[in-house]
């Protein structure tokens, strides 16, 4: 069933703070093909018992175990997500936010002195 007519805002399901890890790794179903690049949160999230339930009857194939780091770097953010990115929605803030970024982006060097390996427990 399919219900056009709710609208969700992501901004007001996730944790304020948007700092993040991001690393290389695989899709979590079948055939697990690699090279997806993954973003996670640094705040954790509570879920009931009836959530987690409720994606595992949407996502049955959600099988691959937890895979070690396997001494993949992982990076930490140094700011949050851009409210942008959640809502598609674009502001001459984050016009000008953007610019800022992808200049310095240029003048950043590929490997900078933020990158870290995150150790493996």
């Amino acid at each position: 069933m399919t219900r056009v007519d709710v609208k969700i805002n992501p901004s007001l399901v996730i944790p304020a703070k948007r700092t993040y890890y991001a690393f290389l790794g695989s899709l979590t179903t079948p055939p697990c093909t690699e090279g997806v690049l993954w973003l996670v949160l640094k705040t954790p999230m509570q879920v009931s018992k009836e959530q987690l339930g409720g994606f595992g009857t949407l996502y049955k194939n959600n099988v691959r175990p937890v895979q070690g780091v396997n001494n993949r770097l992982i990076k930490e953010s140094r700011k949050n997500i851009s409210p942008l990115s959640l809502t598609g929605k674009v502001s001459p803030q984050d016009t000008v936010r953007r610019a800022e970024m992808d200049r310095q982006k240029r003048q950043t060097p590929r490997r900078s002195k933020y990158d870290r390996r995150i150790p493996q427990y």
